[in-house]
């Protein structure tokens, strides 16, 4: 362990305490680590462990709840060792991995582990699964603690867990984790003010671009050096607040966007060293909150917003929608601009709305469809409520309205128990609806459709602000893309990383069926009537429910 910690910054708080980890790792199966941000936990905690004795050989792998976070971090230590990524360090995300029979340290999102584990439940190459960021609490997240917990009882009682995050209740996760020990660090942090700028509710209106360059525009006059980081809830207002801010001011100033669909050279520009020369204002999602570290940065703006899913009972699916966030993101938020110097946060809301704020951001699971998570449970031999160990239970006529899904969809037997239909629809890691309309196409050509529907309805619009919901107009877009990445040149309305992560989750999906040929399927001159012919009834076996 300690030549690996060598080629870290032993600066990091964190430093202080990576032999009391490995220690208390080597005597226990289970440890939570609460770190503050800016303690180093997410690069130096993982690097450290890589040789430990422990390990018996195996490899770790650390589950970060973003894709654009695992790639960035798999990068970074992997330069730490050296080496390209792929050798010692790896990572393995939807659609893409660079891993080899030498990787020590894989670097995954938390879908990909609960695939592992449905696969192999005794992960006989892992030797320790670390949970970072667990304060997202993401319902991947809590499902695949869930498994990995059972695994380790059932068939790995050498399997190590390690939970991290800045700002989690320590005392409900030790107790989950069979009363774990608990090692909390402090971070690496310059003071921060805090300035409250307006009222909350305001910003859900369109005054929030004008109160963001009101804010910069102060921000910008008094600071000339340090960069920016300004958080809003999502892709439309980042763009919106962009082009407002790049008309507004310098054109010495660089105003980038960053965001989970954001192509990765985009993304680099911003996790890169800013240059000294240029200011930056970086306009980004809930993802900078955490994971990610971006230099430079000394003021942060914040709307107090951000989009999450909600399940709609009635209607059986889900919303993105807009909400405050907690008290606890607005901590971590802040904490952003006292990474290099003493900072400054401004808040778009007033102090009173502070405190009107909930502690803790809402676990997923709590609002979330639950189709997909009953499923995954069904195969695991889970079929009721009652039989789940959860860390925080799910409302129970949410997981009986999935139960009733799935057994309509044919996924699942009246008895909950997961059908054959279900084992295939699990291998193709989606949607439950999607995965159902996939199996079922017939043709070579509906076969190819369905492969298309299910990429655009899986991941983010491959449109910007568009004025429809006419996916069959999406669907033109991403054939014309497959059979010619330049039929999109000129054009400004495309989402261009959305565009391609569609485009290989198309690909994986025809890889799924054999469809080799799936561009000479679907040509680029396939007429709109033939689209219309099979797309409606294809969503319907998605959707039945619908009609």
């Amino acid at each position: 362990m300690n030549e690996v910690v060598k080629l870290m910054n032993n600066t990091l708080p964190v430093s202080a305490y990576l032999a009391q980890i490995s220690e208390s790792l080597a005597t226990n199966n289970n440890l939570v680590l609460q770190a503050e941000p800016g303690a180093g936990k997410s690069t130096a905690v993982p690097l450290s462990l890589i040789k430990a004795d422990f390990l018996q050989g195996k490899k770790i792998v650390l589950l970060e709840p973003r894709r654009i976070a695992a790639k960035s971090i798999a990068h970074y230590l992997a330069k730490q060792l050296g080496q390209p990524v792929g050798q010692q360090v790896g990572y393995q995300i939807r659609n893409e991995s660079k891993t080899s029979k030498d990787t020590r340290l894989e670097i995954v999102t938390e879908g990909v582990l609960t695939r592992r584990l449905q696969q192999d439940p005794e992960l006989s190459d892992t030797g320790l699964l670390i949970f970072d960021e667990f304060h997202e609490r993401s319902i991947h997240a809590d499902l695949a603690l869930m498994l990995a917990l059972e695994a380790q009882e059932a068939y790995r009682d050498d399997l190590k867990i390690l939970v991290m995050s800045a700002t989690i209740d320590t005392a409900q996760i030790s107790a989950y984790l069979h009363h774990a020990p608990v090692i909390k660090c402090p971070g690496r942090s310059y003071p921060v003010s805090v300035e409250y700028f307006g009222k909350a509710k305001s910003t859900y209106t369109s005054q929030l671009t004008e109160q963001v360059l009101k804010a910069l525009k102060m921000v910008l006059q008094q600071d000339k050096n340090g960069d920016v980081l300004v958080f809003l809830s999502g892709q439309g207002e980042i763009k919106r607040c962009l082009q407002a801010a790049q008309a507004a001011f310098d054109e010495q100033i660089d105003f980038l966007p960053l965001y989970g669909g954001l192509p990765l050279a985009q993304q680099e520009l911003v996790l890169s060293a800013s240059n000294p020369q240029r200011q930056r204002v970086i306009f980004a999602t809930n993802i900078a909150e955490t994971s990610l570290t971006i230099s430079g940065i000394t003021t942060v703006i914040d709307s107090g917003l951000a989009k999450v899913m909600s399940f709609d009972v009635k209607s059986g699916l889900q919303r993105l929608e807009t909400t405050y966030i907690s008290k606890a993101s607005a901590t971590q938020r802040a904490g952003r601009a006292g990474r290099v110097e003493a900072g400054r946060c401004i808040r778009l809301w007033s102090e009173s709305d502070q405190q009107a704020l909930s502690d803790y951001q809402l676990e997923e699971i709590v609002s979330a469809n639950l189709a997909s998570l009953v499923l995954d449970l069904s195969a695991w031999g889970v079929t009721s409520f009652a039989k789940a160990n959860w860390l925080t239970p799910p409302p129970e006529h949410h997981f009986n309205l999935a139960c009733q899904l799935n057994i309509a969809l044919g996924l699942m037997e009246k008895d909950n128990k997961i059908s054959a239909l279900g084992s295939q629809a699990l291998a193709l890691g989606v949607e439950p609806r999607l995965a159902t309309m996939l199996l079922s196409s017939g043709s070579k050509l509906e076969k190819s459709i369905s492969c298309i529907l299910a990429a655009l309805l899986s991941e983010r619009d491959i449109l910007f602000n568009a004025q429809h919901s006419d996916i069959t107009d999406r669907a033109i877009v991403l054939i014309d893309y497959l059979n010619n990445r330049q039929s999109i040149k000129g054009r400004r309305d495309i989402n261009v990383g959305a565009l391609t992560q569609t485009a290989l989750l198309v690909k994986s999906f025809a890889r799924f069926f054999n469809l080799a040929d799936i561009c000479q399927v679907l040509k680029p001159d396939i007429s709109l009537a033939l689209l219309h012919q099979h797309v409606g009834r294809l969503l319907l076996i998605a959707y039945p429910d619908c009609l």
